[in-house]
Order: structure tokens, then C-alpha cells, then sequence
């Protein structure tokens, strides 16, 4: 007998047998359940290391955030050796801030609170016959929705609490003025300061208005939020510039107000297109704008000036016949509005912030028919 080929025979006959095959699927089964096991294990230990990795990560990027805002956007006072909470105390107190250039846009510390407290002072009428008027004041609580490129109209700039402390000395010398104004539109409103300012001084109508929709609806929610409504009406509106859009507003502003509205040189035609528009035959047009770094002022506003005067508008100064505010009597050169705010609208420690962006300009515009039928008279 052929033993080997005895062996054989039986082995066959075993591989064959349903219970050694079963088997050997079970001892298979095990072999690749084990496999995946080792392959899931492996797996999960390389997205454990990736999702560590990206903690890690996500750690640093929000350590070097937090290390930024505090760091560089806090720590630029405007005084050596001012701490966090007197920035932010400047901020709550209606302070100009120095800004720094971010790619696309300028901000500065305070446009990263979500509100601002601008204090103001206005005349109010006493209420005795014969009395003097009497200083009011009054905190304005403004919403604030972002920074950088994009969202330039939903923070407060420094060019907006100049406007507003610029309205705030005409009034009082002048108060009438103002408490007779039937009409206001404001032109890139932003949160609305400086309208809120000219509703509680007595303008009867002020429309706040910009082409951004976002802005608007900030505005508005601005205007319904303060602890004592203003007296008159106050609207927000979404108005783009260009006489099609400003058409709808044809010459029902006895005032026409905006600051830091002529950066972008694309836009000054249209822009000037809007205040000739909007504006009465006899109103005028209050314009502020401060300069920001590697911007000139002078040669910006003086550009945009000379588009006006293209479409019918004049700047006029204090000793002009349509002047509409007061002289200075005790002088014979009577100060510009520029002149004006950096005298009674700065402070010492402001003055180096406005010096560094390059100044502050502040005009005046009228339609050049009603300037000529002034003079004729």
C-alpha cells in the first residue's frame, strides 16, 4: 500500500467534508475580522491624529486672534501708557480713536463693540416767556454690526462724531436754525448719529438714507432703541446715489448732511448728483471729511468740489450773502467751519489723531441759480 497516496486521499477527502470547510471559513472570517480590526484601528488612529492636529491648529489660529485683537488693535492709544479699559472708557465716551489700515478698508478699536454711547449736548428753548435757552444733555445708545471691508457703514468712523460735534456748536450759536428745519436728508448714514442728533436739536423731518439695505434696517433699529424718542419724524430709507435713484426726493431738503463720503473718486458724480437733487432751491449742503492714511483730504475734497460745481453747486463761505449760519461778530474774518471744529471740536488728545490721517475739511454747498439770485438782490 501506497501510504503517501493514503494520506493524500484523506486529506482530500477532508478538505471536502462540509465540516472542514465550515471550518475553515470560521478560521478565515477570524483572520479577516481581525485585518479589519487592525485596518480600523489604524483608521481611527489617523483621524484621532488629524482631528488632534486640527484642535491644535484651530488652538493657535484662535490664541494668535485673540493675541492680535489685543495686541494690536487695543494697544494703539492715542495717549502712552492707556490701558484696555480706558480705550474702551473713549470709546463709551464719544472719543475720536486712531484707526489702522486693514487690507480693503481702515477700523479701529471701538468698531469691535457691538455698541456705542455717544454723549451730546444740545440747546433746548426754555420754557418760561422771555427766558434764555438751556443745554440739554442726552446719551445716544448706537448698534454696531462689524468691520473691515464690506461693512464700512455699519460702525461709527471719527469723521461721523466730528459732523455731530460740528452741528453741536452751530446750534448753539444759533439755535433756531435748526429748530426750524423742516426738511433733513442725510447721505450715508451709517448707524444714523448724526441724524439722531439733528431730530432731538428740532428738525421737524430727518430721512436718513444709504444704498446699502443692511445699513438701513441698522439704522432704523437705531432710531427705535433710544430710551427717549426723538421729538420729529425720523425715518431710514435705502437711497442710491445718481439722480434716477434720487429723483424720488426731488429738492425736499431744506439740509442735506454726510461725512467721509468722497474717498472713492468713482463715486463723486453721482454723489454729487444726489445733493443737487435732494436739495431745496435755497437750502444748503453741510459736508465733513476726514482723511484717512495714504489719503490726501485736500486733493480728494478739492476733486469732488469741482464736480459739484459741474452740476450746478457752489461752495460758499462765513461773510458770504447765503451764508446760513451766524457770523462771528467779533471778528473780521469770520472762521471756517474747519476752523471752527478743530478750535471747539477737538480735544488735546484728539488733535494728533486727526494731524496723523492728514486733517479735517468742512464745507459748505448751495445751488449756484439761488447764490446768483441772492447776489442780484
Amino acid at each position: 500500500v501506497d501510504f503517501a497516496m493514503v494520506i493524500d486521499v484523506v486529506l482530500i477527502l477532508l478538505l471536502l467534508s462540509p465540516s472542514t470547510a465550515n471550518g475553515f471559513s470560521a478560521v478565515l472570517r477570524r483572520c479577516q475580522a481581525r485585518k479589519k480590526s487592525d485596518d480600523e484601528r489604524s483608521k481611527i488612529s489617523m483621524n484621532h491624529n488629524r482631528r488632534t492636529a486640527k484642535l491644535l491648529k484651530r488652538r493657535d489660529y484662535v490664541a494668535a486672534s485673540v493675541f492680535s485683537v489685543v495686541s494690536l488693535s487695543w494697544p494703539q492709544p492715542s495717549v502712552a501708557g492707556e490701558t484696555f479699559t480706558g480705550m474702551l472708557d473713549a470709546c463709551n465716551q464719544g472719543e475720536l480713536v486712531a484707526e489702522q489700515a486693514v487690507p480693503g478698508a481702515y477700523e479701529q478699536s471701538c468698531m469691535q463693540l457691538n455698541q456705542r454711547t455717544v454723549p451730546i449736548r444740545i440747546v433746548k428753548p426754555s420754557q418760561d416767556s422771555g427766558g434764555k435757552p438751556g443745554l440739554e444733555s442726552k446719551e445716544l445708545i448706537l448698534q454696531q454690526q462689524g468691520i473691515g471691508a464690506g461693512n464700512t457703514g455699519l460702525s461709527v468712523w471719527n469723521s461721523s462724531l466730528l459732523l455731530v460735534r460740528l452741528l453741536q456748536a452751530l446750534q448753539a450759536q444759533n439755535p433756531a436754525y435748526f429748530s426750524n428745519l423742516r426738511s433733513v436728508v442725510e447721505l450715508g448714514c451709517g448707524p444714523g448719529l448724526a441724524s439722531l442728533c439733528l431730530s432731538y436739536m428740532g428738525a421737524s423731518k430727518v430721512m436718513a438714507t444709504d444704498g446699502n439695505p443692511n445699513v438701513v434696517r441698522l439704522a432704523r433699529d437705531n432710531f427705535l432703541q433710544q430710551q427717549i424718542p426723538p421729538p420729529g419724524e425720523i425715518t431710514a430709507n435705502e437711497l442710491s446715489w445718481g439722480v434716477m435713484d434720487a429723483i424720488e426726493y426731488s429738492e425736499t431738503a431744506d439740509l442735506v448732511i454726510g461725512s467721509d463720503l468722497t474717498y472713492n473718486a468713482g463715486s463723486w458724480r453721482l454723489l454729487a448728483e444726489a445733493m443737487e437733487t435732494v436739495l431745496k432751491r435755497n437750502g444748503s449742503v453741510l459736508y465733513v471729511t476726514l482723511g484717512h492714511a495714504g489719503f490726501n483730504v485736500n486733493a480728494e475734497l478739492q476733486g469732488f468740489l469741482a464736480v459739484a460745481e459741474e452740476l450746478g453747486m457752489a461752495q460758499v463761505n462765513p461773510g458770504d450773502p447765503t451764508w446760513p449760519f451766524p457770523n462771528d461778530q467779533s471778528s473780521d474774518t469770520p472762521p471756517s467751519l474747519t476752523n471752527l471744529i478743530l478750535r471747539e471740536c477737538l480735544s488735546p488728545r484728539e488733535l494728533p489723531i486727526v494731524q496723523a490721517t492728514g486733517g479735517v475739511r468742512a464745507v459748505v454747498l448751495q445751488k449756484k441759480r439761488y447764490i446768483a439770485s441772492m447776489r442780484m438782490k
